[in-house]
């Protein structure tokens, strides 16, 4: 897959445990995660990871299947007089060693190709994380903001009803 269709499904992914999330927490509530936690989750529900983790399964098992030689064929054919026997075995100079040295090397590619995944995988996600922390604090400040505008216009509104200020120093 590509990088582009990497993110996508790593986005879709996202998308789809936030709404799980939002539908199981009322709207009201917060829910604090740890990062190792956000992490686990990540890792157990992103469908790509694990259709990697068996790409790697599956190029391993192709690695093992080509050391195996190919097994002889016995045929056996008879009349009541005579009897023969045959016994065929493809023997093929070079190439065996080749194909098992491809899937050897195509199984350590995908691999690495893995272990890439992972890392782009670990960074998006905790680049998420992080914009999700800033994201909080930034609401934090708004509503602390907000409430010392508040408190600020209700000593207003008391200080013009006792005379104290004019009508525009209240606004």
């Amino acid at each position: 897959m590509n990088k582009q269709m990497k993110k996508i499904v790593l986005f879709i992914t996202c998308l789809a445990a936030i709404t799980t999330a939002r539908s199981q927490i009322a709207p009201t509530d917060t829910m604090t995660i740890s990062y190792k936690t956000y992490m686990e989750i990540v890792a157990r529900e992103n469908l790509t990871w694990m259709a990697e983790k068996y790409n790697v399964q599956i190029a391993d098992a192709e690695a093992r299947s080509e050391k195996v030689f190919v097994d002889p064929e016995l045929a056996f054919e008879g009349t009541e007089e005579e009897l023969s026997v045959a016994l065929e075995f493809t023997l093929e100079m070079g190439k065996r060693r080749a194909r098992v040295l491809v899937a050897c090397s195509e199984a350590k590619l995908e691999r690495l190709a893995f272990d890439y995944f992972c890392l782009e995988l670990r960074a998006e996600a905790t680049d998420a994380f992080l914009e999700a922390l800033l994201q909080r604090q930034l609401l934090e400040v708004k509503r602390n903001s907000y409430q010392q505008m508040y408190r600020l216009s209700q000593s207003d509104s008391i200080r013009l009803s006792l005379g104290e200020i004019d009508e525009n120093e209240a606004r």
